[in-house]
């Protein structure tokens, strides 16, 4: 469940701040709508933030929900510092660890300081003064793996006028809502905290689609 207060703020990139932003119990540190990135037509994605930002509280982490151009959907991401084992490596290196969040991991960078923040994989946490003294604010340090929600098995905005055709060959697909990519989101934060810890890995605990090629309900071909 998704809860939010209508008081909405200007930003600079075509977007609005969305104050009091819930997804489920958890607060969101911002979250923006941005108006290039949000889908034109209807659907459950209509009431969603276009990306939201908060901090995992059981790690410490700080994770992001961010809707992906062109397809409309959404992808999540988890921040590690400097000081994880993993800082540096590229996505591959999760799933040779069992750690494989929606789809797999596809996406790991360091911060990106030169987009704006609405749109950006960088976690924009206190306000600062720089060297000349005007107000600013401090980038993570960090290294950013993530993960899409468009593989064969989701709707992506874009295309779901295609879904009757999706459905007559037997691909039953979902459109992966914010609570869904957040569960995501919270189990590679408590995976990649294990790994810093030197644990073993802990099973996902999200639910995962099937693997493609593998749809449980087999294809709708007339015999």
């Amino acid at each position: 469940m998704v809860t939010r207060k209508s008081k909405r703020q200007a930003s600079t990139f075509n977007a609005v701040t969305v104050l009091g932003y819930r997804i489920g119990e958890q607060p969101m540190e911002v979250a923006y709508s941005v108006r290039d990135r949000h889908p034109i037509a209807g659907g459950p994605w209509m009431e969603e933030a276009d990306k939201v930002a908060w901090t995992d509280p059981a790690t410490g982490y700080p994770c992001i929900i961010r809707r992906e151009q062109p397809g409309g959907h959404l992808a999540g991401f988890v921040a590690v510092p400097a000081t994880h084992p993993l800082y540096g490596h590229d996505a591959s290196v999760l799933a040779t660890l069992g750690i494989r969040p929606h789809g797999g991991a596809g996406y790991a960078d360091e911060c990106m300081t030169e987009d704006p923040e609405e749109i950006s994989v960088c976690h924009v946490r206190v306000p600062n003064l720089d060297p000349a003294g005007r107000s600013g604010r401090r980038h993570d340090d960090a290294w950013w793996f993530g993960f899409s929600c468009n593989t064969s098995f989701d709707i992506q905005p874009i295309s779901h006028e295609n879904e009757p055709a999706a459905i007559s060959v037997g691909l039953e697909r979902e459109y992966r809502d914010e609570s869904y990519v957040m569960a995501h989101v919270i189990d590679l934060a408590a995976q990649l905290e294990a790994v810093a810890r030197g644990d073993d890995v802990p099973p996902a605990r999200a639910p995962s689609p099937p693997p493609i090629g593998l749809n449980p309900k087999g294809p709708k071909v007339a015999l």
